[in-house]
């Protein structure tokens, strides 16, 4: 590889001191010097351009809760000279900070018209600028000066987990209960506020997410996101024994199982692994007619996951008391 380069670079320095080799080069240096004119001549042009300009609403007294935010941004179309613009096209623009002052304040709302609001974006881009489209072009935002009032969270979820894995608990939002602001009484019927759908699949270990509150119409939920957690557990495969219990017995009588006892077996998480305590039994009902007894499952924990007996059916002595 190394001589390869070598026999190149020696190729290159050859066809470079030859005249067609320094022609070549001659030109390139023209191009480029053409080019950054071009640049320099085309930048003294006036050029338009549509910017994302962030917004910041600054200067709100303490008590005044807004149900509406402003925008984030505010796209604006300028026409202005090339070298003007240029200083917005790199890095990041500058804040357009509206001051609470400047709003109209009627008892209900913060307003701001357009000729007030688009002649604080021209300011914000300088005199030599032109604005010619602002989105959008005022501001109008409801508040309230009312306590919010205390609702719990409920957490909606879609969640799966890669198999040999299983959601081992609720899902757990970092905060219970979140403040709720209107400007009229809030429902009684709004007992919780609900997040937005959490749907994670293929999960293998637990697994935290922010999610967004959903505010209902005409409210302002604070905080707007919580963090949930999706408590996530390795399944263990495991088996045991558990005893045979048979129904319907004639009076009088008594039945005798061989095996007494049967095997199940099941998946469990790892937590509860060594804590597994719970009361399974295999049930059969007592049939004369029949040369062995059928066994069923009883009811098992929600931590078992596909349980099943290793042994359907046991043979019995059915004998008197």
């Amino acid at each position: 590889m190394k001589k390869r380069l070598r026999e190149t670079g020696q190729r290159l320095r050859v066809l470079a001191s030859s005249t067609r080799g320094r022609n070549v080069c001659t030109f390139l240096v023209f191009l480029v010097v053409a080019a950054i004119f071009w640049n320099v001549v085309a930048l003294n042009d006036e050029m338009q351009q549509e910017f994302e300009v962030p917004l910041e609403l600054v200067g709100v007294p303490a008590d005044i809760v807004l149900i509406s935010l402003p925008p984030s941004t505010v796209s604006v179309s300028v026409r202005d000279k090339g070298t003007s613009l240029l200083r917005y096209s790199f890095g990041e623009l500058p804040v357009l900070k509206i001051q609470y002052k400047d709003f109209v304040n009627n008892g209900r709302k913060l307003s701001m018209g357009e000729t007030q609001f688009v002649g604080a974006v021209r300011s914000f881009f300088g005199q030599g600028a032109s604005v010619s489209g602002v989105k959008p072009d005022s501001l109008s935002l409801p508040y309230t000066k009312h306590q919010g009032v205390v609702k719990h969270i409920k957490v909606v979820s879609d969640v799966t987990t890669a198999p040999q894995y299983i959601v081992s608990g609720p899902l757990v939002p970092a905060t219970d209960t979140v403040r709720v602001y209107s400007q009229r009484a809030i429902p009684r019927s709004i007992t919780h506020i609900e997040t937005e759908p959490v749907t994670l699949s293929a999960l293998t270990d637990t697994t935290e997410v922010e999610v967004r509150l959903v505010a209902p119409d005409g409210m302002r939920v604070i905080p707007p996101t919580v963090k949930v957690t999706v408590p996530v557990e390795a399944l263990i495969a495991k088996k045991r024994e558990i005893p045979i219990e048979v129904r319907k017995v004639p009076a009088g009588h008594r039945v005798i199982t061989f095996p007494s006892t049967v095997e199940i077996s099941y998946l469990v998480p790892m937590s509860v692994y060594n804590n597994d305590n719970h009361v399974v039994k295999a049930y059969a009902d007592y049939r004369k007619s029949a040369n062995k007894l059928a066994l069923s499952l009883s009811a098992v924990p929600d931590d078992y996951t596909g349980a099943v007996l290793l042994t359907d059916s046991v043979e019995y002595l059915l004998e008197h008391k």
